[in-house]
């Protein structure tokens, strides 16, 4: 089962980003999760978006892959030497 099809719309953080990335011509768009929201609803599946959603480059309209960011955050060293 794809992590798409387990996570809503309102599981995402606000703060986040949904990265949307034509699979035919390449286009990225980063967005806002409350427009998703606004557009399609608390309840619905990214996996469910993801099939709704065309490229918006004029002339394209292919279909597009959503993904969230993941940071890449290093830790600190948390052991230490004597």
């Amino acid at each position: 089962m794809s992590w798409k099809r387990e996570l809503q719309l309102r599981d995402i953080d606000y703060v986040e980003r949904v990265e949307i990335t034509c699979k035919m011509c390449g286009l990225f768009q980063p967005q806002d999760p409350q427009k998703l929201i606004d557009h399609f609803g608390l309840d619905m599946r990214l996996d469910e978006v993801e099939e709704l959603i065309k490229c918006q480059k004029w002339g394209c309209g292919g279909d597009v892959r959503l993904t969230l960011p993941t940071e890449n955050k290093l830790e600190g060293f948390q052991g230490g030497m004597p």
